[in-house]
């Protein structure tokens, strides 16, 4: 096999590398190394980054998203499996805390300006294209575009002379906010990075940065935007991968072709593991561009998302599905969540801090091994970033309905029957779970509609089952302790309240009292006082013991699930944040502040209950069980 000479190209520091320079580039279509131009070169910040070892010697520091391509195992003779692979060590996946200077290597045709800027690719370099050695495997379809962090110990990808490199180490870390660089480069989309003393580099994909600067070219007429968007085949953009289709003929009754059907992207696969549709178009007044994703085809959620041409969403949480799950080491992602986030603080009157380019400054800190993203109020304060909530009102299951009302659950041997009302004890812990990971899947959907509505109904089988003696009827959630649910309810998708992971006010909310047809005044005058006195000291207990519990856990990096007097009856919130003021609050019937604020159709999302507002009666985090 011919491979590209050393003298003909020498490794350069990516940060070195200008627009218009020649690097090596691999045609997956054809299976040849080519030489293609940089057209654009990308800078970020951002506070994670992978350590990736290749062969025992190569290391490359890189973003989790970056893809390397992957040899894909299929049924293959043991000696093929021995030629591709290395020695069988590595480093197994795992976390530091320190910051790391990093230059990633590309293989980059040796230049002079002053002579060769005015020179074609093929004129700078003869030998365009080396054939690859396919040995006795083949590249395609037995290889893949793999990010980084999907990448494990001893997988094979690609090396610049078409043999297979080795993983032997792989692990990610926090770090200072560091300087990251990508390039985009013409037609292939790839280049080569790293280069050890043989010449011999690795073949990654580029960053997709295009889609975003199309829609975002506000001088550009929108039309010709739509269209410049429209020209790709593919963009990476929610963590997944969207393919361009449609553009079919569209066909009159005698078979004459009268248009075409719009272009849409699809994506492999949405969090539900079914793919959506994403359309680009004019907003409704013409005068902008927006992106209109179809979830699931309206299948389980009826509304659609909207995305502005910074490819930030404009729907409401409340009445669509649920925000991207977040991943720290994404810069994207994380500003989808932080500018979602600063939405909401800006209407509750709280402030974060911002950095030197005034945006909201981010964190991540490692929370019972994941890495987890926090931001910092201006005044001390810290909320936790990646849980978002859903409201629970007029919520049920599929179409139950008893008595003309549609329901959660038809409790037996009663009409006391679980509805929207009774299930902020399932909503809260849900919004944890989901903000730690969980997915449902599809039937799950299908069946449940939501997390809340799912865990409600688990919550109330192991409730069925609490009878008392001498009745049929069990208990409904909201009489079961935490304990109890934990173990029963939340156990059965993976999460339990750890040791130590709950706390007590100690003093119960007291039922109300009113003076007796034949009571003294003087009698009911010493009942309220002892009334009174009990509702102070379990309001006093509330800032004194939970309050630090909770502050302490959000430091920690852990939501916190708290039941409170935040209506006559109770009710149950997440609590993902505090300033100097208050907690701040995922409240499934809204915004606690606004008066009878269950029928207001607020959103509860990010709101600001100051300390001292409700006296809270315990409080619990959750983890996933080990």
């Amino acid at each position: 096999m011919s491979g590209f000479s050393s003298e003909d190209y020498e490794f350069a520091n990516i940060e070195e590398i200008r627009i218009g320079d020649v690097v090596r580039s691999w045609n997956e279509n054809t299976n040849t190394f080519e030489n293609k131009r940089v057209t654009q070169v990308f800078m970020h910040e951002v506070p994670q980054l992978f350590f990736l070892e290749l062969d025992g010697e190569e290391e490359i520091h890189t973003t989790w998203n970056h893809p390397f391509r992957r040899y894909r195992a299929t049924q293959e003779s043991e000696s093929n499996r021995n030629e591709r692979q290395s020695a069988g060590y590595g480093v197994e996946r795992g976390f530091e805390n320190h910051s790391v200077e990093h230059s990633r290597n590309v293989a980059l045709e040796n230049r002079d300006v002053t002579e060769t800027s005015h020179l074609t690719p093929n004129q700078l370099a003869p030998n365009v294209s080396k054939i690859l050695a396919t040995g006795n495997y083949s590249l395609t379809p037995q290889s893949e575009w793999v990010k980084v962090e999907d990448l494990k110990l001893r997988d094979q990808v690609l090396r610049s002379d078409g043999s297979w490199g080795t993983v032997t180490g792989i692990y990610y870390y926090n770090t200072e906010p560091t300087k990251v660089y990508n390039l985009e480069v013409e037609d292939n989309h790839t280049y080569v990075v790293g280069g050890d003393i043989f010449g011999l580099g690795y073949v990654v994909h580029n960053y997709d940065q295009k889609m975003r600067d199309v829609l975002a070219k506000v001088n550009t007429p929108v039309k010709d935007r739509i269209a410049m968007a429209q020209s790709r085949e593919s963009f990476d953009f929610e963590g997944s991968t969207w393919i361009r289709k449609g553009g079919e003929p569209i066909l009159d009754k005698k078979g004459k072709v009268i248009g075409k059907q719009p272009h849409y992207y699809e994506s492999a696969s949405n969090q539900y593991h079914k793919s959506d549709r994403l359309y680009i178009e004019p907003t409704a007044d013409g005068k902008d561009i927006q992106l209109r994703q179809l979830q699931r085809e309206g299948e389980h959620y009826k509304d659609v998302k909207i995305y502005d041409k910074y490819l930030n969403w404009t729907g409401n949480v409340d009445t669509i599905g649920n925000l991207p799950h977040l991943n720290p080491s994404d810069p994207n992602s994380v500003r989808f969540h932080v500018d979602y986030t600063d939405k909401f603080a800006n209407e509750r009157g709280y402030h974060f801090e911002k950095d030197g380019n005034g945006k909201t400054k981010t964190h991540t800190m490692n929370v019972d091994g994941e890495s987890r993203s926090y931001i910092n109020t201006t005044d001390g304060g810290r909320v936790l970033l990646g849980y978002t909530a859903s409201t629970q009102r007029e919520t049920y299951y599929q179409d139950l309905t008893v008595n003309n009302k549609k329901i959660i659950y038809d409790r037996p041997f009663t009409q006391n029957d679980l509805t929207s009302d009774g299930i902020c004890n399932a909503r809260a812990p849900g919004t944890v779970m989901q903000g730690l990971g969980y997915k449902m899947t599809d039937a799950q959907v299908k069946e449940f509609g939501t997390m809340g509505v799912m865990v409600a109904r688990t919550s109330q089988e192991y409730g069925n089952t609490l009878t008392s003696p001498g009745s049929l009827v069990g208990r409904k959630p909201s009489n079961i302790t935490i304990e109890a649910l934990s173990a029963n309810s939340f156990s059965k998708y993976g999460f339990e309240i750890p040791k130590g992971g709950s706390i007590y006010n100690g003093v119960s909310k007291p039922d109300k009292i009113s003076r007796g047809p034949l009571e003294s005044e003087m009698a009911f005058e010493r009942r309220m006082e002892v009334y009174n006195n009990q509702l102070d000291l379990r309001a006093k207990r509330s800032l004194d013991r939970v309050k630090p519990w909770i502050v302490d856990q959000i430091k920690q990096g852990h939501a916190v699930v708290a039941g409170g007097d935040f209506t006559d009856d109770g009710h149950v919130v997440t609590i993902v944040g505090y300033d100097s003021k208050g907690y701040i609050v995922h409240d499934s019937w809204g915004d606690a502040n606004v008066k009878k604020y269950k029928g207001t159709g607020t959103s509860g999302q990010y709101v600001h209950y100051p300390f001292d507002k409700f006296s809270l009666g315990y409080g619990y985090t959750l983890r996933k069980k080990k």
